[in-house]
C-alpha cells in the first residue's frame, strides 16, 4: 500500500523527505559558504591601508625629483616607484618649468 509506514503530522499531511541528491546539494552548498566567507575574511586580513604622505615626504621629492632616478627616491621613501610617480604627479612635479628648474641646480 502507498505511503505505508509513514507516519502522518497534524493536519493529515505526509512529512517532507529529503532525497540524498537534495541532502548532498544542500551540504555543498553550505560547504562552499563556508569556504567563501572564510576566504573572504582572510582577504580582509592581508588588506594594508594606504600609507599617507608626510611633509617631509614631500619636500624630499620637491627637491630631488629629477636629479635622482625614481627607483632611488622609492628607496629611500620605503614606497614604490609607482606610488612616487602617482605623487609626484599629485604634487604636480611633473610639469616641465619644475623639471628644468629642478635640472638646472
Amino acid at each position: 500500500m502507498c505511503g505505508e509506514g509513514v507516519k502522518h503530522q497534524k493536519g493529515g499531511r505526509a512529512p517532507q523527505i529529503k532525497s540524498k541528491v537534495e541532502s548532498a546539494e544542500l551540504d555543498s552548498i553550505q560547504q562552499n559558504e563556508a569556504q567563501i566567507i572564510r576566504e573572504l575574511e582572510d582577504s580582509e586580513k592581508k588588506y594594508r591601508p594606504a600609507k599617507l604622505w608626510t611633509e617631509f615626504e614631500d619636500q624630499t621629492l620637491k627637491r630631488f625629483y629629477g636629479k635622482v632616478p625614481v627607483k632611488f627616491l622609492a628607496a629611500k621613501l620605503h614606497r614604490s616607484s609607482g606610488a612616487v610617480k602617482c605623487r609626484v604627479s599629485i604634487l604636480d612635479l611633473t610639469d616641465v618649468e619644475h623639471y628644468n628648474k629642478v635640472r638646472k641646480r
